[in-house]
């Protein structure tokens, strides 16, 4: 769980290395809000002992949580480390905060604010109406 969406752009599994093919083909599944957004499955053993196995997606997508699983009978999920990739300041509030940000933040909110903002923005929201 990430807490926050971010704009998601690559992620690196580490594997370890004893008992390493417990984490063979493995499915990576980002997701937002509940929906799964971009899923990637993993066929064969992961390199083990200090290797970053780096999923690179073909488009950064927008996610607040990423799942690594297995599937089948009496098989055990074992990684060492999983490190995600976003856009530095990519964090997306779901509608208008209460009080400004510490920093500005890469994409507007979803929606207007209800007021006026205390100094000036980057670059405007809307367009100016007439």
């Amino acid at each position: 769980d990430l807490g926050n969406g971010y704009l998601i752009e690559s992620i690196a599994v580490w594997n370890r290395n004893a008992y390493s093919e417990r984490l063979a083909d493995f499915v990576l599944t980002i997701s937002r809000d509940g929906v799964d957004v971009y899923t990637y499955t993993y066929l064969g053993i992961p390199a083990g002992g200090g290797t970053a196995n780096e999923i690179k997606l073909p488009e950064p997508v927008t996610g607040d949580k990423v799942k690594i699983q297995i599937f089948g009978e009496e098989r055990i999920l074992s990684l060492a480390e999983v490190q995600v990739f976003a856009f530095c300041g990519s964090e997306i509030t779901p509608s208008p905060t209460s009080s400004p940000s510490i920093k500005p933040t890469a994409l507007p909110t979803v929606s207007p604010t209800a007021s006026p903002t205390a100094g000036p923005t980057a670059s405007p929201t809307a367009l100016p109406t007439v």
